[in-house]
């Protein structure tokens, strides 16, 4: 990591760690192929289960 990348707080037992900030799906918790979507990260899978419902 840098000075100045953003970071992520995660608390796991007794432990807090720190790690680089990755987008992830709102929905499925995903890393691969998120977009931003009026200011939500969404993976292209979810999107396109999404548009199968309309």
């Amino acid at each position: 990591m840098n000075e100045g990348d953003p970071v992520e707080i995660l608390v796991q037992g007794d432990h807090i760690i720190l790690e680089r900030y990755r987008p992830k799906c709102v929905f499925c918790g995903s890393m691969e192929q998120v977009a931003e979507f009026k200011e939500r990260s969404i993976c292209t899978q979810c999107l396109h289960e999404m548009n199968q419902l309309a």
